[in-house]
């Protein structure tokens, strides 16, 4: 028919493989930001979570600060909240919760530390946690995030990925 034009295969071929070239660029980008908005998500619960048991910590033993504090060991403080938190494992002070991997700080660095030196729990959500009590004069100025944290209690570490396969 003349007068009519239309796309050769050739054509629709390559414009398919230029489309597919696209998307085999962007899948990858796309599903890390997705991993990083989860990743994002469950720090937050797991940070409020946390909090939330902190607190009703606090207005059951008082301040952690000072004589008779309940920061005065990790074993205490681990012990204080796994009575306040709904977890699935608890590792105690047998450790043994987190895999023996490198763990990306907030900022990105890798944190040294072994965290199965500290005793342990996974959350209900599969979120690990390791909990490290330091002072009971909350007074350390402490180097775990590569910046200098003062007034320092406990640290409570945590891995929201969990175990993985």
């Amino acid at each position: 028919m003349p007068g009519k034009k239309a796309f050769t295969l050739a054509e629709l071929l390559i414009t398919l493989a230029v489309i597919g070239v696209i998307a085999a660029a962007a899948i990858p980008i796309i599903n890390h930001k997705i991993q990083e908005q989860e990743n994002v998500s469950r720090l937050k619960k797991t940070y409020s979570t946390l909090s939330n048991a902190i607190q009703t910590i606090i207005k059951e033993e008082g301040s952690p600060k000072g004589e008779g504090s309940w920061v005065n060991s990790s074993d205490s403080l681990y012990q204080l909240l796994i009575k306040h938190l709904n977890t699935a494992k608890a590792c105690g002070t047998n450790r043994g919760c987190f895999p023996q991997n490198q763990y990306k700080n907030l900022n990105g660095g890798i944190d040294a530390n072994n965290m199965n030196d500290y005793p342990g729990f996974v959350l209900a959500d599969g979120v690990q946690t390791a909990v490290w009590a330091g002072s009971s004069a909350c007074d350390l100025t402490v180097w775990f995030f590569q910046t200098d944290s003062e007034n320092v209690c406990a640290h409570i570490f945590v891995d929201v990925n969990g175990v993985k396969g």
